[in-house]
């Protein structure tokens, strides 16, 4: 009796979930911008993995079916950047942007000094939304100079680190002190530069 059970219960999950060799398992409604204002667009039933890495996008047709298959592979170079989202929430957007030196990062936010994470491991959508990285991951800042990378992004900040941060935002006499003041993890901290105004 159990044995049948569990062999019923193993059916039923084979049965309602596609997997195809081959294919993303992970996938999300996207759009693709190149250099030159084209646009690719994946939404279902075509949908994208999300990049990681240094790896081209991979483009799904008929996605989540048993005729899925890996349309296209897109490679970075030409591209600006990709936006993601789940499909059941298609108002909350993620960009992701190729940075030379490390690889497709989440850009978080900011202008004139613009915030990024880094994970190797990739990057996760959630149906409400939410994006999350896969495991480890670092703080990139691109400024005018170049890119500022910061490890241990959880681990809180000291006066040292602050002072590192506050330096980049000089010429923002209010956001230099408020950074300088906060007390808070090394993360949000550097996030305080998406508010950099100058």
């Amino acid at each position: 009796m159990t044995r049948n059970l569990i062999l019923t219960f193993i059916f039923t999950i084979l049965s309602t979930t596609v997997i195809v060799a081959g294919v993303p398992r992970y996938l999300v409604e996207g759009s693709i911008y190149f250099q030159g204002d084209s646009i690719v667009n994946a939404e279902k039933p075509r949908m994208m993995a999300i990049p990681r890495g240094k790896r081209p996008v991979e483009i799904v047709s008929d996605a989540y079916t048993h005729s899925a298959r890996v349309q296209c592979k897109i490679k970075a170079a030409g591209t600006d950047s990709v936006v993601v989202w789940s499909p059941t929430t298609p108002g909350r957007r993620h960009r992701i942007t190729m940075i030379p030196g490390y690889g497709w990062c989440l850009f978080l936010g900011g202008d004139r000094l613009s915030v990024f994470a880094f994970c190797k491991k990739g990057y996760h959508v959630s149906g409400n939304g939410g994006v999350w990285c896969r495991g480890k991951f670092v703080i990139l800042v691109k400024t005018p100079g170049g890119i500022e990378k910061f490890d241990n992004p959880s681990k809180m900040a000291n006066d040292k680190f602050r002072k590192q941060i506050a330096d980049l935002a000089i010429g923002d006499i209010e956001l230099y002190q408020h950074i300088l003041n906060s007390r808070t993890t090394r993360v949000k901290t550097v996030r305080l530069l998406e508010n950099f105004n100058f």
